[in-house]
């Protein structure tokens, strides 16, 4: 079935200095079980036919970069697919230490990013394994512009499932500030020479947060994330669309993600 983009893609090839970006939950091929997506036709839950029209639907976004989560099957299809669509990419898998009721006990997924070789270059990757007990990673990436050298650090993470259990993910998204504040300083030390004076690199978090735009954890990416005297916003924020498909205070989707348990926005740029 046709299901129609909440906001049309930008035209391509972006301008220099310019690029857009796509954030994007895939459901892990272990993790589409018919009792938890009851309103789908079962043979679309088929992992066989749906990454394939995961990697149509990503295609026909042409973003410069994707951010993805429970991503399997990386090193055997995702990968070589999208390096024939003119995409490299890097990669860290969930580590399996623990039973997690929702995707067991041995982990399939973890999170990717995708970017257009022709469009950057990447410079650093630290990937991170967060200190809990729920198997959660996250990945920095640094890109650097080819065409005008501008660098630009792009995080990608999908914090535990349990919105009610805020804690545990507020302990996820500060490891995850700690580790990014770390990067951004080695970063202005190692390519100070990129930079122009006094300017800092920009950054981009996208992922899974599983939590709501009314919630404690979005509250902290908005005014507390990487240094006081920097504003994060959503990628939303500028958007102001009418047709009832965006909630009226933060402009977010109404919902990013439907399933048996739940129907919301929980993903962000």
């Amino acid at each position: 079935p046709t299901i129609p983009s909440l906001v049309q893609a930008a035209a391509h090839p972006s301008a220099p200095s310019t690029f857009s970006i796509a954030q994007l939950n895939i459901l892990a091929s272990n993790l589409a079980k018919p009792d938890r997506f009851p309103y789908v036709q079962p043979p679309l839950l088929d992992w066989a036919i749906r990454k394939e029209i995961l990697v149509r639907q990503l295609a026909s976004l042409q973003a410069d970069v994707l951010c993805l989560e429970e991503l399997s099957d990386y090193w055997t299809f995702f990968r070589p697919t999208f390096l024939a669509l003119g995409y490299d990419s890097v990669y860290v898998k969930r580590p399996s230490g623990h039973v997690s009721e929702w995707s067991g006990e041995k982990k399939m997924d973890g999170c990717g990013l995708f970017f257009k070789q022709s469009k950057f270059r990447l410079k650093e990757v630290e990937s991170v394994n967060f200190s809990d007990e729920h198997d959660r990673v996250a990945l920095l990436v640094l890109l650097q512009e080819i065409a005008t050298n501008q660098l630009v650090l792009v995080g990608a993470t999908h914090l535990w499932w349990n919105s009610s259990k805020i804690d545990h993910q507020m302990k996820q998204l500060v490891e995850l500030h700690r580790e990014m504040a770390d990067l951004t300083e080695f970063i202005h030390a190692k390519y100070t020479e990129d930079l122009p004076a006094g300017r800092t690199v920009p950054v981009v978090v996208c992922g899974d947060f599983n939590n709501s735009p009314s919630s404690q954890l979005y509250k902290y990416m908005e005014n507390s994330f990487l240094r006081p005297d920097w504003t994060m916003k959503s990628a939303y924020a500028d958007y102001r669309i009418a047709d009832g498909t965006a909630d009226t205070g933060s402009n977010e989707p109404l919902h990013t993600t439907v399933n048996f348990r739940r129907c919301w926005a929980i993903d962000y740029i």
